[in-house]
């Protein structure tokens, strides 16, 4: 009887300890298992150098607009209000010239599996660029030198003249403080980013266009293969959704820009994005320009920013390359007179 005690009190005690090891081996498990749900869920860290950053870009002379509507100034001093200069004291608070912070990764193919009309299955390739945009704020240092200027009440001409390479937060009010004399500030303020992408290419040979374009589009089938590929656990806006949303300052938004049938000759090209800057100029065509019709040859150009690209090789379709950013033969002597070739510039288009 008593070697039975024994025996029961040992098989007590060793079901008990298989229980308390099996216990801990679930909780060991399920640790693990929420771990990798964890990291899953984690969006993917980039290496240093993927992403190329383009900064803001706000100059002073960007804060001042003039257009003089002649059709009607000519008429006599009550048209004066067609003199249309900006900033001024009633508008320049509520209207700042911004400019986003971009970063992007060199672009890149993906093939996807695409239904035809006749029911068959191919593979497609897209051209696509991952991009984030910043509303960036205000460094301390830069913002003490333009804080600083406040008092000195310039003109516009003074103003422009002390331009500088800063780098300017996302936000920049001038201020008409009185009649004539201005003052700048640094500030903050919600961006609504409304991209437009567009792909350019003057590589194209005879008998083709000279200049190639192409505007971005959205490819719904495309885009769950490229979120796979590049983050599953990051939210993407497309150039139709980007625009409904209100960048706050120091929010960081990204988004996908693509292309379908792109010329296999391609090689040389470049992508222009507007919608980063509020800044514009106004042009006057003099040739459409018709007297007495308000507005004739007026055209209005956006701030936009023109990035390069190109890919090593003959010419065959991209998707065989590994694009490169800048310009093909950036490195090679610049002649004089000719513009040195750049990666990334600001023009007005």
């Amino acid at each position: 009887m008593q070697n039975e005690n024994v025996v029961f009190t040992k098989y007590v005690r060793f079901t008990a300890l298989a229980i308390l090891c099996t216990f801990l081996l679930i909780n060991v498990l399920c640790s693990q298992g929420f771990s990798q749900v964890e990291i899953k869920q984690t969006t993917r860290v980039l290496a240093p150098g993927v992403m190329k950053t383009i900064k803001p870009d706000i100059r002073f002379a960007e804060t001042f607009t003039d257009r003089e509507v002649v059709e009607l100034t000519s008429l006599g001093p009550e048209y004066d209000w067609a003199k249309i200069r900006f900033p001024n004291q009633k508008y320049a608070k509520d209207n700042p010239v911004t400019c986003l912070e971009f970063q992007f990764k060199v672009p890149r193919f993906i093939e996807v599996d695409t239904p035809t009309p006749d029911g068959k299955i191919t593979k497609t390739p897209y051209l696509y660029v991952i991009y984030n945009v910043t509303n960036r704020k205000w460094a301390e240092e830069d913002a003490k030198k333009v804080d600083a200027m406040q008092g000195d009440l310039l003109t516009d001409k003074e103003l422009k003249e002390r331009d500088t390479d800063m780098e300017f937060g996302s936000t920049l009010i001038v201020d008409e403080f009185e009649p004539g004399r201005y003052n700048v500030k640094t500030g903050e303020s919600t961006i609504n980013f409304i991209p437009q992408f567009i792909l350019a290419s003057e590589s194209l040979a005879f008998p083709k266009t000279k200049q190639y374009v192409l505007p971005e589009q959205i490819i719904p089938l495309a885009i769950p293969a490229i979120i796979r590929q590049e983050d599953p656990n990051r939210t993407f806006e497309t150039t139709v959704s980007m625009a409904d949303r209100k960048i706050e300052p120091g929010e960081t938004v990204w988004g996908i820009a693509m292309w379908q049938g792109i010329d296999p000759e391609v090689r040389d090209f470049s992508i222009f994005i507007s919608g980063l800057s509020s800044a514009y100029i106004w042009n006057v065509d003099k040739e459409k320009h018709e007297p007495g019709v308000v507005g004739s040859g007026y055209t209005m150009s956006r701030k936009t920013l023109k990035l390069n690209f190109w890919a090593p090789g003959g010419a065959d379709h991209l998707i065989n390359k590994e694009i490169q950013y800048g310009t093909r033969g950036a490195s090679a002597a610049v002649r004089p007179g000719e513009k040195p070739p750049v990666d990334f510039e600001w023009v007005y288009r």
